[in-house]
């Protein structure tokens, strides 16, 4: 299924805008990018400036995303994009791989608003969950507040999963927007929301970007052919340029509004889909023709209520102030509404609006209330909806949030390295056994204290210590197969409590060539696991594990590894990340020990490698990742996008459009019913070993009960060079 722009311009309103007189006249739009093919058809004279902030020599799109996403622009011709009389400015911040640095990316973002960008659109980004405090984010804010510039970005491609917004499309002030097809359903990658730690709503809009038909750049190497000069190309990075021609034609209508009514009025004008939750659609599909007629708007675009803590009988009411603006020459009165519906589709009334009517004088502005009441008798758990203002033609629809708190406790964590000392090299995460969610966070400190909601999960944590002068850091590894929350409570990870993996071979003299050991584990919902990939288990230790989990049957033998490319593949510019959420992996069972695996050869191994410790399940979280990768999947030729998107081994850089290239499998189903016997008490903390007693492991000839992943989603490398500040491989959206 395709949806050339001579489908998706008309789908979101744009030709009933230009009947009016909006083409986007008079406005700049900078597309920050991998470049931008001037010379195009559809694209001749419409660039009116450009500037290389890669690594490449050119200005020139040699990888073929920029030119696509100028297009659905700006472009004049067979496909006609949504503000065709719109300039743009061609920033060229990604690379001809399609990656780039955090700090090429932030420049090119300040160029371009001081080149006088009315709108800037990025479809570019991190597959990391941000809540927004990153630093590419707080750019957007930063220079949005100081220029006035709209950032229109990418939502990201990490969907289907909650909470998977990740960096720039996490900041406040950026204009969100994920992707629908053409029937308005909601794209199965692209990601949702709600931001993660505040429950902030993200995205904040939809557009069309699954099978979009634009220009093809001459040099560009993605996408899957329409003719000479043409590409399709799905993901978010495609949906955002549809919104960022909507925003120009607005701009072009109202050249004295500002950033934040340019979005306000976008997204109070969208059109929902009353199957998707504000969670995932933010407002709704952009309806452009609506935003140039209708004079009123809100402020706050959305309302995140935040985040009521469990329990409820002494909480405070949450208040928060709605604005409308009446832009318009006659004074408008409109009746107020909240609808707010729970986790299963039912009416709540948690929030109450006051008063239930206004009136906006012309040119004026009127205040509502919005008043929270969590102590009522209603579930706990996630609620969301809007906010109407109706009178006559004049709809006026405000995104509303609130997560009433499940129970859930504090857990303080420690994590000490191997001199005893609390360190910033970790990395944990609890996986819930219900239901495909992790709790995941970090503080530079090396001592947190996580919320987690009551129940029993699935723990894996590890811990480095840099080491200078030596080739590897020491990697300590923890896995917990069900650690019961039941209340405030403690956890100390102290490096020094693992010991080390021993190999035995039947040949003395043979030497390690790769060796990866992986633990995998069934939850109700599917599958989840951890591992280790590298040359040999030098300098790897592993906890005692202190809980169990219920016996499975194992999983079919034997399993498949990561290819060879992927096992000599240098991740050494890596930090710790790790991953949760929905199995990647060709269906892993549980096991409740280490499975190992090493090749051997008598001749000198391959140059060292870091090994890489990989999370198999699917949402990714980091404390601070020092590459990203691509949010812009390409669906192959004549197929809806793939379900299961897992991102390629930790190494080299790969292209942005990783749907174009499918995963080798699907998640295997969830097993839920599976009986399940009752959860052993919480562990103690994890601290130095009672005995010096080492893991063992067999050769993979050897069944194990436990199955790799086919591809791991994350890796932790083991740097031999202290921590370098984050950069951003933000590639096409």
């Amino acid at each position: 299924m395709r949806a050339t722009l001579d489908r998706s311009v008309p789908q979101i309103g744009a030709p009933a805008a230009w009947s009016a007189g909006h083409t986007g006249a008079g406005t700049t739009v900078a597309v920050l990018d991998t470049g931008i093919d001037e010379t195009h058809p559809d694209l001749v004279g419409a660039v009116a400036g450009a500037r290389n902030f890669s690594g490449s020599d050119t200005t020139d799109d040699r990888f073929g995303h920029g030119t696509h996403v100028a297009a659905t622009v700006t472009g004049d011709g067979r496909y006609k994009g949504v503000a065709p009389d719109a300039k743009l400015l061609n920033g060229k911040v990604l690379d001809d791989n399609g990656g780039g640095t955090e700090s090429d990316i932030i420049a090119g973002m300040e160029w371009a608003a001081a080149e006088g960008a009315d709108v800037v659109n990025m479809s570019l980004g991190s597959p990391f969950p941000s809540d927004g405090t990153d630093p590419m984010s707080q750019a957007v804010n930063r220079i949005t507040a100081e220029t006035g510039a709209l950032f229109v970005i990418a939502a990201g491609n990490s969907g289907p999963g909650e909470q998977s917004i990740g960096s720039p499309a996490a900041a406040d002030a950026a204009l969100t927007v994920g992707a629908v097809d053409r029937d308005g359903a909601i794209a199965d990658f692209s990601s949702r929301g709600p931001r993660i730690k505040d429950g902030a709503i993200k995205p904040d809009i939809t557009a069309p970007g699954v099978g979009i038909v634009a220009a093809k750049a001459a040099n560009g190497i993605i996408g899957d052919p329409v003719g000479d000069k043409h590409v399709a190309l799905s993901g978010t990075s495609m949906a955002a340029p549809h919104v960022a021609g909507a925003a120009a034609l607005l701009a072009g209508q109202h050249p004295d509004w500002s950033a934040e009514q340019l979005k306000a009025v976008l997204v109070a004008s969208a059109a929902p889909n009353p199957a998707l939750s504000v969670y995932d659609q933010g407002a709704g599909l952009v309806d452009v023709a609506r935003a140039t007629r209708q004079p009123v708007s809100a402020s706050p675009a959305s309302v995140g209520l935040g985040t009521a803590r469990w329990p409820h009988g002494d909480d405070e009411p949450i208040v928060r102030k709605l604005t409308y603006r009446n832009s318009g020459t006659e004074p408008l009165t409109l009746r107020v509404a909240v609808d707010l519906r729970d986790e299963a589709g039912k009416p709540a009334t948690l929030v109450t609006v006051a008063p239930s009517e206004v009136t906006i004088p012309a040119g004026g502005q009127a205040d509502v209330t919005l008043t929270a009441n969590t102590r009522l008798d209603a579930p706990d758990g996630r609620y969301s909806g809007v906010v109407t203002a109706t009178g006559g033609d004049t709809a006026v629809r405000t995104p509303v949030g609130l997560d009433k708190e499940v129970e859930s406790y504090d857990v303080e964590l420690t994590f000490l390295d191997h001199d005893g000392k609390p360190t910033p090299e970790y990395f944990y995460r609890f996986v819930d056994l219900r239901k495909p969610k992790a709790h995941v966070d970090h503080d530079p400190s090396g001592k947190l204290t996580a919320r987690v909601p009551k129940g029993t999960y699935y723990f894996d944590a590890f811990i480095q210590t840099p080491r200078d002068g030596e080739g590897l850091w020491p990697l300590a590894n923890f896995n917990e197969a069900g650690i019961t929350i039941t209340g405030d409570t403690a956890l100390t990870l102290d490096a020094r409590a693992g010991t080390p993996l021993d190999v035995t071979v039947d040949r003395a003299e043979a030497r390690s060539g790769y060796a990866a050991t992986f633990f995998t584990m069934t939850t109700d919902w599917g599958d989840t696991g951890s591992g280790i990939v590298g040359n040999d288990f030098s300098g790897i230790t592993f906890a005692p594990s202190r809980t169990t989990a219920p016996a499975r049957p194992p999983s079919p033998w034997p399993p498949a590894w990561p290819s060879p490319a992927a096992r000599t593949s240098s991740s050494a510019a890596r930090t710790s990340t790790a991953s949760a959420g929905p199995p990647t992996a060709a269906s892993p069972r549980p096991c409740r020990s280490t499975s190992a695996t090493a090749t051997w050869s008598r001749s000198a191994p391959p140059p060292r490698a870091s090994p890489r410790r990989a999370s198999s399940t699917r949402w990714r979280a980091a404390p601070s990742p020092t590459r990203s990768r691509s949010t812009s999947p390409a669906a192959p030729p004549g197929t809806a996008p793939s379900t299961s998107r897992p991102p390629p081994p930790p190494g080299p850089p790969t292209p942005p459009n990783s749907r174009s290239t499918p995963a080798s499998s699907p998640a295997p189903p969830p097993n839920a019913g599976t009986p399940r016997s009752s959860a052993p008490p919480s562990p103690p903390p994890l601290g130095p070993p009672t005995n010096g007693q080492a893991a063992t492991a067999t050769t993979s000839a050897s069944p194990s009960p436990c199955s790799p992943t086919k591809t791991p989603t994350t890796s932790a490398s083991r740097r031999s060079t202290p921590p370098k500040p984050p950069s951003t491989e933000a590639k096409p959206s």
